[in-house]
């Protein structure tokens, strides 16, 4: 929770794509020690407190994505021109940064206070009762891997699961053996690239609909788009033989 309140207390201009991601991993472990809290989790002062992380959350999520975008774009060599697209990220930066300042000054109260009450339900959780519940979550986790649930269209939610479910272990101190820790952690990070690759190739769809771009602007943005699906469907094959040695 204090993690939490440093970040977003920063200053924007010391603000990188490692400090947004660090704010959403720390966001990640307090919602995974929440769940294991059993703590009522849409009432209250836990309920309030969740729904601001959940909007910085996701507001950090779209900004670490543009700087990531740009700081590829602009490795490009001096040959491929992408100025347009570019730029059109930049503008889209400086919003997603404008709304994450005001969001910051509008859950900045929700933020210093950390709920008594899931502090509370910390001190109360019992070790055999939460390796229960972690067993359980994972069993079902597994069952569903086994019955070919996760494909395409919901690979990112069996990434969500993994890292919440990691999270949660590492906060109780435990260790559960029937998941693969090393095999779990390389999907992740596959499914993470998958994600992130498959969010360019729709910047580039949205640049190519809403800009007027010359012919080599033009020639550039589909070949990019071209690479970033191969990328998306390089990382998602390979996550999909990755599952299996997931689970034991």
């Amino acid at each position: 929770m204090a993690a939490i309140t440093g970040l977003s207390e920063k200053r924007m201009a010391h603000y990188t794509p490692d400090t947004f991601h660090d704010l959403r991993v720390s966001i990640k472990k307090i919602r995974a020690v929440v769940r294991l809290s059993g703590t009522d989790r849409r009432q209250g002062a836990t309920g309030s407190y969740l729904t601001a992380l959940r909007k910085l959350f996701k507001q950090a999520g779209c900004i670490r994505e543009l700087q990531l975008e740009i700081g590829y774009i602009g490795g490009l060599p001096p040959s491929m021109d992408a100025s347009s697209f570019s730029q059109y990220l930049e503008a889209q930066l400086a919003k997603e940064k404008s709304r994450f300042l005001l969001l910051k000054k509008n859950i900045e109260k929700a933020l210093r206070q950390a709920p008594r009450e899931l502090e509370l339900a910390l001190t109360k959780m019992n070790r055999e009762e939460t390796k229960t519940w972690l067993d359980k979550k994972i069993r079902r986790l597994a069952k569903k891997a086994d019955s070919g649930y996760f494909n395409k269209a919901n690979f990112h939610l069996l990434r969500k699961r993994i890292k919440a479910l990691h999270y949660a272990e590492k906060a109780a101190g435990l260790k559960n053996k029937k998941i693969s820790l090393p095999s779990a952690e390389r999907i992740s990070d596959e499914l993470g690239k998958w994600h992130d690759a498959c969010v360019v190739s729709d910047h580039l769809i949205r640049a190519k609909q809403r800009l007027a771009l010359n012919t080599d602007e033009q020639h550039c943005l589909d070949y990019l788009h071209r690479h970033w699906q191969k990328k998306a469907k390089k990382h998602l094959q390979t996550s999909g033989k990755l599952l299996p040695s997931v689970f034991r």
